[in-house]
């Protein structure tokens, strides 16, 4: 069975390049393209999406404003974060709300559909030393607010 993927960037050349990328696959049916954050919210609530890949980046609703809201909204679609770039304290917020892994643009096509397929199956993602420690922080983070607790 194919992994429904939304494609959420606003830079027309990125989506139609990450759009053919996930379509040479065949484990892969890409449901939506989107180049906003407020279409990405819109494809996860309208149609079955396993996957969101959406760029950290974008005017208007940015990455981590589509998390909080799906948050809110408790909308459990699985989110990959795709980035030119990210500091930690967007690593922990991004973690915080839900991202499941963040690939830098960077980084190798392969890597990205890796990603989505692990996320997919449950794991978390990360591709660069910078993301672990600062998912490691998040996780240190939550054990010690729980041992407190």
């Amino acid at each position: 069975m194919a992994i429904n993927v939304a494609l959420a960037d606003d830079h027309p050349i990125v989506l139609q390049g990450l759009r053919q990328l996930f379509e040479r696959e065949r484990d892969f049916h890409v449901v939506a393209t989107c180049s906003s954050g407020e279409a990405a919210l819109g494809a996860i609530r309208a149609v079955a999406v396993d996957v969101l890949v959406l760029d950290l980046l974008m005017p208007g609703l940015k990455g981590l404003d589509v998390l909080r809201r799906m948050r809110d909204e408790n909308l459990q679609t699985a989110t990959v974060l795709l980035t030119a770039s990210i500091d930690d304290d967007e690593v922990v917020e991004a973690v915080q709300l839900g991202a499941r892994g963040i690939v830098l643009k960077d980084a190798p096509p392969s890597t990205l559909l890796e990603c989505v397929r692990r996320v997919h199956a449950g794991h978390r993602w990360l591709d660069h030393p910078t993301l672990d420690r600062a998912f490691n922080r998040v996780l240190h983070r939550e054990a010690s607010s729980r041992d407190t607790a």
